[in-house]
Order: C-alpha cells, then structure tokens, then sequence
C-alpha cells in the first residue's frame, strides 16, 4: 500500500493512512471532486451523511474540502448489478458502481496497512457514495407535514435519460411494511420529479405527485393502514432511488439516495383529550386557540373500536372534533346488539357544552356503519345541522334502532349469500336485501324529517353496499335542496382522506375471514382527494368558518 503517510491514487479510488474506508463513487459531470482531506470517512453508515447532514436533509457535496489535489477521471455510470458480498482477490477490475469498503483493524505487515478483502471481514457496500463525490439528492418539501397535504418529491444528481426506481415504504405501529415504487426516466438535467415526469409502470403510471404515498401497498396480504397513535408520532415515509428497475422488497437494498418524510394526522398545539363521561368513550380534538370552534362527531363502522386519524385531520383544519365509539372499545358493549340513539345524543349534548365548541348546532361524519348512524342522528337530533354520509345505508340491517319509545326494526343480513373473492376475502353485498322490496319499509330511516343538510359520498366500486342505490333512495324521501350527492366511479368502499391508501381488502374484528372493500387504485385515489376538499368546504359552510393550520 505504500508507506506510512502516503495515499493510494486509483481512478475513482483514494486510500488515506487513517481511514478504513475505501469508497468508489459514481461521477456525474465532468470529473470528481479534486481531494479528500485526510482523515475523513464516510459517514453514510452513522446514520449522517458527508458534510455533516442527518439522514432526512438534502444532502450537497463539499467542494471546499483541502488536501492534496490528486487528478481523478470521471467513471462511466453503470447500473447497480447483483447484491450482497463481492468477492474478489484484488482492486480490479474496478466496478463502476457505488461501492464502500469498510474495512477492520486491517493488518500491519512490514509497517504498511493491508486492507482485507470482502470475505475476510470486510463488507462491499453499494450505493453509499464517498465523501467529496457527486451525490444523487432525493428531498420531499417539505419534510414534516400533514397525511392530507401534499408534498413535492424530487431527485437530483441523475445521468440525462436515466432508469431509476422510486420507492417509498414505511412501517406501521405493528411493524407491518407498506411499499409502492414507480420507474421513471430522469430528464436532460438528470432530475427526476413525479409531480411534473410520467412513471413508466410499478404501482402506478403516468403523472402523480402523490403517487408514491396514494399507491402504498402492504406486503402482507389484508392489512390496512391506519393510524393509531395519531397525537403521538406521524408515520415515517422512506423515500429512495435506486439504478434500473429494482423489483425486490429487502428493506435493506442500498438505495443511490434517500430520504425521510414524516406524516402527521395532528397538526401543530392540536390537543386530544380522552373522554370518559357518563356512558360516552372516545377522544376530543381540540384546534390550538381559545376557540370557540365548530364541533364535529366522527364515526367509523362495524369493527367497533376508536378510530381517530380523521378526527385529528379535522382538528388540525380548525373543527373541534368528537372522535366516537360505540361498541367493542373499554366498558361498551363488545358486540352491536342494537343502535341506541340516546348514546349519541348524550355525546352531542357533550360536546356542545364543551367551552371551546361553537353551538348551536354540529356536524357528524360517518362510514360504513357510522355512515348509517350519521343519518339516523341527522333524522332524529336537532343538534345535528349538517352530517356527512360515506358509504353507508338509509335502512337499518342488522341492528335495530332505540330512541326513547320508538324502536325501528332491522332487516336480518342474509349471511349464506356471502361470496368468496380471487383472493379468498368475503364479497357481503349479497347479504343486503333489496329496500325496495315493500315489505322492508319499516326498516327505513325516516329521513323526511331531516332539518339540516347532508352530503352522500358514494363509492360505486363499493363491494360492501350498493351504496349509490341507499344514497338515492334517500335522496329521494329528503326534503327539497336538503342534500346531494358526490358519486365516485370506481372507488371503494373505505373513502378516507387523501392521506390513506387503497384498501380493497382486509380483516376485520368480528368476520371469519378478510372482507372485500372493493375499490380501483387510481379511481380511488382521486375520489378522495376530491372529496375530501368537499367535505372540507361542506361542514365550514354549514357549521362556520375554521382557521385551518399551516403544515
């Protein structure tokens, strides 16, 4: 290796006396950098990269570096081939690719410094450019923000005309992986920018800036994505760039770039408050300020429990919201057994005594089961001024419903009529009988008795309900200019904000078997960006305006 002092100048390779570090670059330009102050390591693998950046921040070259000024020519940019160890007897032929040699102790024969060889305790690792090297810069602008919000992706420091893979994962509170990835072409100025550049294929094509977070898929089959601890922690995104087309889902892959972009579902001095009061169980956001702001009660559906992601999106657009369970969560009831309207009464009376919450009067979103309760509420509770109905029924099915002396009865669920899918999940919309049938007119919701205002989002892809069929039987008992409806070509079943992925299946408390949702990703994805801004306007209209945050 030479003498004790000296440095090792090979094309594209530098070897300082007190680095363990041998690192191979890709160039991008006309040549690399001129020197490496000696001494310095690659830090990449510490968790921070050259020039001091944490892993997350944009990361630049440090053309002002001192040392000897050694000439290196520029090396070809060659894809990345196979992984794993590179085993070799000798520096040559030398790989154009990103590799990093982290060596040990090393041994000292004859006072100079042998470096071993990958398979004698030392690791070839790919992707990590060395310090002073031209870097392949991957940003997400801005970093924090919230899951409703969109963000702009970029990556730079490509050749022209480069086929590059993006990918984007993260892993939920249960350690479950989410991945999407896309292939894109980088243009003449060697950038790459999904809001501007069409991908070429991989979880999605053509033009979508929030594509690599719209399209996130699990890598076990029937999960879904949701936020649990929302006030605690945002999801963490990885975002990487990887040369060619990279197929595998091995988290570990060195990627040419990266970086982190967190995901929040509270904004900034959002405040959650358990609530445990009388009968009522669930969560209140309030907005930072002394308010007094609009009051929302959120529901979800029948896997019972407390779901609060939307609930903290609200809040952070200004609502103070009630995020509401009813069943299967702390002291209620752990199974359905019927829909006493009194529960939610007692929760709005709550609510709007709470002295930020603006009165007189509230709003209420609802899915799924939550979506059918929404309604009966707007029916039955002068409080309710405006309610927002996603995917539900305007009948009762399988639960009846108890307020004070009336008692709607429920339609029986014809469970034998289930229907397994391609990939074994339960396909329900057969265990709905027709409403029109005459002889289930007792079971509807009374509607036409509705003061306030309703807005009815359908997803026709929806492999849960004939929702668009509820939604206009409904519509059409209402009374004049007191609701309308937003109907969703190709979207599921689960409509949520735009923060969420596509679930088309998963299991759920309570059924054998995983459950079919039903649902086209890109359909989908713009059915609840659209909607979302819909719903958004609806409640400010019709319960006052909100100060929305800034993330």
């Amino acid at each position: 290796m030479g003498q004790e002092g000296s440095a090792l100048a090979i094309p594209g390779l530098m070897i300082s006396k007190e680095s363990s570090s041998v690192s191979l670059c890709r160039a991008h330009g006309p040549g690399l950098p001129g020197g490496v102050r000696e001494g310095e390591e690659a830090r990449a693998l510490g968790g921070r990269f050259p020039g001091g950046t944490a892993v997350g921040e944009p990361r630049v070259s440090s053309p002002g570096w001192t040392g000897a000024n050694i000439p290196v020519p520029s090396l070809p940019c060659c894809p990345e081939r196979e992984r794993g160890a590179r085993r070799t007897g000798g520096l040559e032929p030398l790989d154009p690719t990103l590799l990093q040699l982290r060596g040990g102790e090393g041994d000292k024969r004859g006072g100079q410094r042998v470096l071993g060889m990958a398979g004698l305790g030392d690791t070839w690792k790919r992707g990590v450019p060395a310090a002073g090297c031209t870097m392949v810069e991957v940003t997400v602008t801005p970093q924090s923000s919230l899951a409703d919000r969109p963000v702009q992706i970029r990556v730079r420091g490509l050749s022209p005309s480069q086929l590059v893979t993006l990918r984007a994962w993260l892993k939920d509170e249960q350690g479950e992986c989410f991945q999407s990835r896309a292939f894109f072409r980088a243009d003449g100025a060697g950038e790459v920018d999904p809001g501007l550049h069409a991908a070429l294929g991989g979880s999605y094509s053509g033009v979508w800036p929030m594509g690599l977070f719209w399209f996130l898929q699990p890598d076990t089959l029937f999960r879904r994505l949701v936020k649990r601890d929302v006030a605690g922690s945002p999801f963490r995104v990885r975002l990487e760039v990887f040369d060619g087309l990279s197929l595998g889902t091995d988290l570990r892959e060195q990627p040419l770039g990266s970086c982190e972009a967190e995901r929040w579902y509270v904004g900034p001095g959002v405040q959650r408050v358990p609530i445990r009061e009388g009968r009522v169980r669930g969560a209140l956001f309030l907005p930072p300020g002394p308010g007094p702001f609009p009051g929302v009660i959120d529901l979800f559906g029948g896997a019972g429990g407390l779901i609060e992601f939307r609930a903290g999106l609200l809040a952070s657009r200004g609502f103070a919201v009630l995020a509401l369970a009813f069943f299967a969560y702390d002291d209620l009831p752990r199974v359905l057994a019927q829909l006493d309207l009194e529960y939610f009464e007692e929760a709005a009376e709550l609510l709007l005594r709470h002295p930020k919450v603006r009165g007189p009067g509230l709003g209420v979103v609802g899915v799924s089961k939550g979506a059918e309760v929404a309604l009966a509420m707007a029916t039955f509770l002068p409080q309710v001024v405006a309610t927002v109905w996603i995917n539900g029924t305007s009948f009762l099915y399988g639960n009846p419903l108890v307020y004070k002396e009336l008692r709607i009865p429920a339609i029986p669920y014809y469970t034998e009529r289930v229907l397994f899918t391609e990939v074994g999940a339960m396909d329900n919309s057969a265990i709905f009988t027709d409403p029109r049938d005459p002889a289930r007119q007792a079971s509807a919701i009374p509607v036409e008795k509705i003061r306030g205002k309703v807005l009815f989002v359908v997803g026709e892809a929806d492999r849960s309900f004939n929702s668009k069929l509820f939604a206009e039987l409904a519509l059409a008992r209402m009374p004049p200019e007191s609701g309308r409806i937003l109907s969703y070509p190709g979207a599921g079943h689960l409509i949520e904000p735009p923060g969420s992925p596509l679930c088309s299946n998963s299991s759920i408390r309570g059924t054998p078997k995983p459950v079919a949702w039903g649902g086209e990703l890109q359909p989908h994805a713009r059915a609840q960006e659209h909607s979302w801004q819909e719903i958004l306007q609806f409640l400010e209209l019709h319960l006052g305006s909100v100060a929305a945050m800034k993330l």
